[in-house]
């Protein structure tokens, strides 16, 4: 790729003529930076200038796989490729890191409190990409771990990014393995991956904590494997619960005397949004059983939550959507 001397008046002008030009063309609503962290930020700070000009509300991402502190200060980008979350999730997931829940929740609220609140409301947070081995062939091709790298990617803070075929579990090494065709003949309702992405979606879309609340750690035991934390936004909460280990476990969680958790956390009824099962606190403590290698992400059953149907179309049961352990959920 040409290298562009951005201290040139006429490269830089010409160059700030690019959003303008695709604007006009054919409306652009955001901007994917590559290798963002190799041009110089007095040019981003132009861009920005140029993009906003064009559209406010347009979305500038730049590409860094580190800490995106310098470019995220309100005068460059407005996101970056989250790669350090990635990296959070596959050390809990992967042989690549200790696998521990502690270490899974402290990395998460490293890189989420690294951050103003609405920019870490709008990192995008990714598993893969054109660049990474898939999540699948990177968890030695466990499709019960793959799904559990989804669901912490759809309910953790962020912009949930997914690289395509993930949803639909394809697998692919390196570069340029991880680039192969979309495998179209397996988009199909028997797909597992494509019923438990579908599931994650609504679920998220349905809940207004799941999109901008704000994480609360409750548990992460290194023992169990297990990890749980809260969304909350305002007066309401989601609970969020995975259990990595290879093992059914029982946990309980006291809603009732942790900080930043709402009142009424502690005496709302919960309906699963992965098995539509429904659980209620018994006097502030919530008692779940988790099947091995599975997660419960827990929305008020009062909300605008519904398991079986989105749009007036069915969406897939939990079961199927799930099937990490066996094809039956232990109760909740």
């Amino acid at each position: 790729m040409p290298k562009v001397n951005y201290g040139s008046k006429a490269a830089t002008h010409y160059m700030l003529g690019v959003p303008e030009y695709w604007q006009t063309k054919a409306g652009i609503n955001g901007w994917r930076l590559d290798a963002a962290n190799e041009v110089t930020p007095d040019f981003w700070r132009k861009f920005r200038t140029k993009v906003k000009s064009l559209d406010k509300d347009a979305w500038i991402v730049g590409e860094v796989w580190g800490d995106g502190t310098p470019w995220l200060k309100g005068d460059q980008w407005d996101s970056v490729m989250n790669y350090q979350f990635r990296q959070a999730i596959l050390g809990f997931l992967t042989s690549s890191g200790s696998g521990k829940a502690s270490d899974l929740m402290k990395n998460l609220m490293r890189v989420y409190s690294s951050y103003a609140p609405q920019v870490s409301r709008n990192m995008m947070n990714l598993i893969g990409s054109h660049d990474t081995p898939r999540i699948l062939t990177l968890c030695n091709g466990d499709r019960s771990l793959a799904k559990l790298a989804a669901i912490l990617q759809f309910t953790w803070v962020g912009a949930p990014s997914i690289y395509y075929g993930d949803e639909i579990g394809m697998e692919g090494a390196k570069d340029p393995d991880n680039r192969r065709a979309m495998a179209w003949s397996t988009v199909t309702p028997k797909n597992d991956f494509l019923a438990l992405y579908k599931v994650l979606i609504h679920a998220r879309n349905a809940n207004l904590p799941l999109q901008s609340g704000d994480p609360v750690p409750l548990i992460s035991d290194d023992a169990t494997r297990v990890v749980a934390f809260a969304r909350v936004l305002e007066e309401k909460a989601d609970v969020v619960a995975i259990n990595r280990d290879t093992q059914p476990h029982s946990i309980d969680l006291n809603l009732s005397s942790v900080a930043g958790l709402p009142r009424s956390a502690a005496t709302v009824e919960f309906t699963d949004a992965l098995s539509g099962r429904t659980c209620s606190p018994s006097k502030g403590t919530l008692h779940l059983r988790l099947a091995a290698r599975s997660a419960a992400v827990l929305v008020p059953r009062s909300g605008s939550f519904i398991h079986s149907r989105h749009n007036g179309r069915a969406i897939p049961s939990a079961a199927s959507a799930m099937s990490i352990a066996s094809a039956h959920k232990e109760p909740l």
